[in-house]
């Protein structure tokens, strides 16, 4: 799966079927799935290391947690101002984010 954050709010999820016998990747084999949406400017996004997850970091000054295949988020993390990255440490365990206001937060995922 592939994942892409957007200015226009949107997080845009593909399915990519790797190429066969050695051929080039083509059109035919990224298959469009779930959008999910923020209330601003999608700023970056995550996938939670088992997969089943990915962390979306927004303008609207929000953190989502949205189940792979579900349309409404599972969580929402408020933050005091727009949240620019989201990352997971290499454990899975914590989950980092970048704030606007210049602090790093990190908390459990």
């Amino acid at each position: 799966m592939l994942a892409a954050a957007c200015e226009d709010k949107s997080i845009q999820t593909w399915s990519i079927s790797p190429p066969q016998n050695g051929q080039p990747l083509t059109a035919d084999l990224i298959k469009s799935l779930q959008t999910y949406s923020h209330d601003a400017a999608a700023d970056d996004v995550a996938f939670a290391p088992d997969g089943t997850a990915l962390y979306s970091a927004g303008a609207d000054k929000t953190i989502k947690q949205w189940k792979v295949a579900s349309d409404a988020a599972t969580k929402t993390l408020q933050h005091p101002n727009f949240v620019d990255a989201v990352a997971f440490d290499n454990t899975g365990a914590r989950l980092a984010t970048g704030c606007h206001d210049g602090k790093v937060r990190i908390g459990m995922s």
